[in-house]
């Protein structure tokens, strides 16, 4: 039998973040390398769409080709990430010298040379998020 509560029994509480397991820098690498792997199915042609809540969406190319020079770039969320210091990495007339472009970068995030610039995005990120949440609650 459910016990029965009158107002006064009520406990208020303040609302905290959302609480998430915190993401590891393995995590990081692992979804920058699935997402990588995307674009290489966008490169063969394999149109690849996403949830994003209750809505379908096409996948976004991160390569594009520049007076007849196909560059690649990465991107955690909406940063684009630096790649040697610059913003893309030139790949070659044809589209298809994307792949082993972006098969070398997942190897280079594979062996940690993007960690520092995930980390920063993600503390980025993380901080929109609460001011977002702060919003909200406020509202």
């Amino acid at each position: 039998m459910e016990k029965k509560l009158t107002w006064d029994d009520l406990v208020a509480v303040d609302l905290a973040e959302p609480s998430q397991r915190e993401k590891t820098i393995e995590d990081y690498r692992r979804e920058r390398n699935a997402q990588i792997d995307e674009q290489i199915e966008l490169i063969r042609g394999v149109k690849k769409t996403k949830q994003v809540g209750d809505k379908t969406k096409d996948v976004t190319p991160w390569f594009k080709q520049e007076k007849g020079v196909w560059k690649a770039s990465v991107f955690f969320s909406t940063r684009r990430l630096k790649i040697k210091g610059k913003k893309a990495i030139e790949a070659g007339a044809v589209k298809e010298s994307l792949i082993p472009v972006y098969e070398a970068i997942k190897q280079g995030i594979d062996a940690g040379f993007m960690d520092e610039q995930m980390n920063e995005a993600s503390k980025s990120r993380k901080a929109a998020a609460a001011r977002r949440f702060e919003k909200a609650v406020a509202a």
